[in-house]
């Protein structure tokens, strides 16, 4: 009995306390609120915990929003006791025993709505760099975005890590809730920005102004500065008076400089700078600084295949011309002294300011063997030379220290028509010339081998009775050599008295004849001789001696006669 009662006494109690525990979640719940899955809700964060955040949502059970419900861990510190946030219930039964309550769902429907705004109106949105996928980048801007690699920057980037964590703004370019669907543009905003920007620029400044701009790209033919919206380029000629080789010698990106605006093209939104212009041009002083005649020291800043530059003051180079290094042939030798560094001194001889151009000389500062060699060899002037040289039209020769003149080939025989120099003469061989011309501003003689002798042409004038050998016969007449490399042409109507039909009716090769010259032309090289007008002057000659004889004889008689004479 007792033990009966005692269990019946305990099953009370458990009812009891069943009943009590009922009425605590009651109470817990209490009976004016009840949660709804779906339902959305204020909520005040509590605090934060490892599981989520636990806010109030005016019951007596706190809500719990879970940890996955962050996209990062930035924004699940960003929930601070206190922060008053929107949630909807997801799950009003936990093993928890807290109600489940997302602030995410709430938070995107109201991104979605917010990007929609912002892709109707153009307007810029915020979103954070998540990280970077092929092709691009994911964007959290409430929900989860794309932009393209192409959609970063105004100009392709390698380095993409600097981005990433980054909050920044975008456009909105493609929208689609039903396919979750949003692509960014950051790119086209930062155009839209700097188009505003040149504008701006652009009204405001104008030709010949000073302004201050940042060094944005170095190129091997400038620099682009960004002065406020608009890239200009200070090109390189443009940096100094002095030739500048690499821009980045001169110039860092990143650098702030003061430029001068130069150009303005509004129609190409294009801007010419200048930094050498806002300091004064060197050269304009130049003529007083550097009259032409005198010496001037300097420092070799390059050595080329044509000569070598000196540098006479910053911004100041002149040329010293391989021509100008020394009056001997040998100026090879004399170009490997130069070294870049070196000093120099050397003589002004030339000057344009205007085309920045300063020309230097060395050899000028002794004497000009060619001005020495027009007093000591004018025209005409007969001399031994030695054969420095042969090329194909001539050969060059020698005619004292520092001189050389040259033999063209045509200059080297009267009579013989020369292919190559070497035909006639040999490097270091001595021979007699005349010096035909001499020119020696130009530094140029010209020399003759033929003129030591008389041209033989010059001999045979009109009227001369010559003696040949018969060396060709052509149809219109036979070619009679006067002597080496001189032939003369009797024509086939001056051979005989009687007409006959062709040179071999009179003329054998090899047979000897006179005749007499009836024209000479020594520049076309021709010599025309006529025997049949020898023959017929001979005749009248012979007439005329026996023309004054008592008895008038025959002409048969007189030919006989004169024959016995001989």
């Amino acid at each position: 009995m007792d033990e009966m009662k005692e269990c019946e006494g305990q099953n009370i109690k458990a009812e009891e306390s069943a009943s009590e525990e009922k009425m605590t979640m009651e109470e817990l719940l209490g009976p004016e609120v009840k949660l709804e899955r779906g339902a959305v809700m204020k909520a005040r964060v509590i605090s934060q915990t490892a599981d989520g955040v636990l806010v109030d949502l005016g019951i007596k059970s706190e809500g719990l929003i879970p940890k996955a419900d962050f996209s990062s861990e930035s924004k699940f510190r960003e929930m601070a006791p206190g922060t008053e946030v929107q949630v909807v219930v997801i799950n009003t039964r936990t093993e928890s025993g807290h109600p489940e309550v997302s602030w995410r769902q709430i938070a995107e429907r109201e991104s979605w709505d917010r990007l929609l705004l912002s892709f109707n109106d153009k307007t810029p949105v915020e979103g954070e760099i998540k990280k970077q996928i092929k092709g691009g980048f994911i964007v959290d801007a409430g929900v989860d975005a794309f932009l393209p690699m192409s959609q970063l920057d105004l100009h392709f980037t390698k380095n993409t890590e600097k981005y990433l964590g980054k909050k920044l703004q975008f456009l909105v370019t493609e929208y689609n809730r039903r396919e979750k669907n949003i692509v960014l543009s950051r790119r086209k905003l930062l155009e839209t920005e700097k188009s505003i920007k040149r504008e701006k620029t652009l009204s405001s400044i104008h030709e010949g102004q000073i302004i201050e701009g940042t060094v944005k790209s170095i190129t091997g033919f400038g620099a682009f500065v960004d002065i406020g919206g608009m890239d200009g380029l200070l090109h390189i000629g443009d940096l100094a008076w002095h030739k500048v080789r690499k821009v980045d010698d001169v110039l860092k990106t990143g650098q702030k400089v003061q430029v001068q605006v130069l150009k303005i093209d509004k129609e190409k939104g294009k801007i010419s700078l200048g930094i050498k212009q806002m300091s004064e041009r060197p050269w304009n002083k130049a003529v007083d600084k550097y009259p032409v005649g005198s010496l001037v020291k300097g420092k070799v800043t390059s050595v080329t295949k044509f000569g070598v530059f000196v540098e006479v003051e910053p911004s100041i180079e002149g040329l010293l011309h391989v021509s100008e290094l020394t009056w001997d042939e040998d100026k090879d030798a004399v170009m490997k002294s130069f070294k870049p560094g070196a000093e120099v001194e050397a003589k002004i001889y030339a000057l344009d300011p205007e085309k920045e151009k300063l020309s230097l000389s060395l050899k000028r500062l002794t004497p000009n063997p060619w001005e020495e060699a027009n007093k000591k060899y004018p025209a005409g002037t007969r001399l031994k030379v030695t054969i420095t040289k042969l090329v194909p039209f001539g050969a060059f020769a020698k005619l004292g220290e520092g001189v050389e003149g040259l033999i063209h080939v045509q200059d080297m025989s009267w009579t013989k028509k020369i292919r190559h120099p070497k035909d006639v003469v040999q490097p270091g061989q001595e021979v007699d010339a005349v010096v035909v011309e001499i020119n020696p501003e130009n530094e140029k003689i010209s020399l003759s081998l033929k003129h030591v002798t008389e041209d033989p042409f010059r001999k045979y004038r009109g009227g001369k009775v010559v003696k040949g050998v018969v060396r060709r016969l052509a149809d219109f007449g036979a070619f009679v050599e006067l002597e080496p490399g001189v032939e003369a042409l009797v024509r086939v109507s001056e051979i005989a008295p009687k007409r006959i039909e062709s040179p071999k009716d009179a003329l054998k090769i090899g047979q000897e004849i006179e005749a007499k010259v009836i024209k000479s032309d020594p520049s076309e090289r021709k010599i025309d001789i006529s025997i049949k007008k020898l023959d017929h002057d001979r005749e009248k000659e012979l007439v005329k001696k026996y023309s004054g004889a008592k008895d008038n004889p025959t002409l048969g008689e007189i030919l006989i006669d004169d024959s016995d004479d001989e």
